[in-house]
C-alpha cells in the first residue's frame, strides 16, 4: 500500500509541475505578446504625435503665408509718389537790369530771369513775373 501512495505521490507531483510548467509558458507567452503590442503602439503613438506636430506646423505656415499674402498684396497697391525738391527757386530770384548795364549784361540777365520764370512757375514760386 505504502508503495501505491508513493506511486500517486509521485505522479501527482508530476502532474502538478506539468500544469505548474504549462501555466508558465502559457504566462511567459502572454508577456512576450504583450511586450510586441506594447512596442507596435509606442511606434503608432511616435507616429501620431508626430502627425500632430506636422498638422500644427502646416496650420501656422498656413496662417503666414496667408498674412504676407495679404500684406504683398497690400503694399503692392500702392504707388509711391515721386517729388523732386529743386532748392533754386528759394536761393534765387528775379534779377534787374539798370542803365549802366552792358548789352551781354542785359543778355544774361534775360536768359537767367527766363530760366528762372520757367523753372519756379512749375513748383509754384513766388516770383514768377
Amino acid at each position: 500500500m505504502n508503495l501505491q501512495f508513493i506511486v500517486l505521490a509521485v505522479i501527482g507531483a508530476v502532474l502538478l509541475t506539468g500544469y505548474i510548467w504549462h501555466k508558465f509558458s502559457r504566462a511567459s507567452r502572454e508577456i512576450d505578446r504583450l511586450l510586441k503590442t506594447n512596442a507596435a503602439l509606442e511606434q503608432e503613438k511616435a507616429v501620431s504625435e508626430t502627425k500632430v506636430k506636422h498638422y500644427e506646423t502646416r496650420k501656422i505656415m498656413k496662417k503666414t503665408v496667408a498674412m504676407l499674402t495679404a500684406l504683398l498684396l497690400l503694399t503692392a497697391c500702392r504707388s509711391p509718389v515721386t517729388s523732386v525738391i529743386n532748392p533754386s527757386c528759394a536761393g534765387f530770384s528775379l534779377i534787374s537790369a539798370s542803365r549802366q548795364d552792358t548789352t551781354e549784361t542785359i543778355r544774361q540777365i534775360k536768359v537767367h530771369n527766363d530760366t528762372y520764370r520757367e523753372i519756379c512757375r512749375k513748383q509754384g514760386g513766388n516770383d514768377g513775373r
